[in-house]
């Protein structure tokens, strides 16, 4: 009877543990499965049968692809911006332009001339610097301007001639 208690007492032991690990892999099984019904039920079935660190590593890689659609989002309406203040300048810059121009042009609208008597010793450099206006760019333009008004081949001029000579006022 000895042996046979021994026996039924190992017996019995041999169940408790067998029941004990089962219990055990049971409420595993409940926890995974209360995981499993919370995150179909809130996130959908992309979480299914993961476990919390599985679950963290997914929350982490969505919120970096957040992040990394947001600052995409803001680089891209950051270069519109850039691009939009760029074309306001570009217009601004060129109505200004215009403007200065106009302005130039309004102030140098009556071009006359006048006879100028050529004296011993001058010539058609010094004449064109004595009479040459601000709305000329260049001397030898103006000197141009004046062989062309006069019907000249060239530049020689004599003493007692006269020459008519551009100007603006």
């Amino acid at each position: 009877m000895n042996t046979a208690k021994k026996n039924n007492n190992k017996e019995v032991k041999r169940t408790q543990k067998k029941t004990h690990a089962a219990a055990k892999r049971m409420k595993n099984t409940d926890i995974i499965d209360t995981h499993k019904a919370f995150n179909n039920k809130n996130y959908g079935n992309h979480a299914e049968g993961m476990n919390s660190a599985g679950r963290r590593k997914a929350s982490e890689k969505s919120r970096r692809d957040m992040r990394r659609r947001k600052r995409k989002h803001d680089l891209i309406t950051g270069l519109f911006s850039l691009a939009a203040c760029l074309v306001i300048v570009f217009i601004l810059l060129i109505t200004t332009t215009v403007k200065t121009n106009a302005d130039v042009q309004d102030l140098a609208t009556n071009k006359y001339y006048k006879t100028v008597h050529v004296e011993a010793g001058d010539t058609l450099w010094s004449i064109a610097e004595e009479n040459m206006t601000a709305e000329y760019d260049d001397i030898h333009d103006y000197i141009k301007e004046i062989k062309a008004i006069n019907n000249m081949i060239d530049s020689r001029i004599y003493a007692d001639q006269n020459i008519c000579v551009p100007y603006y006022e």
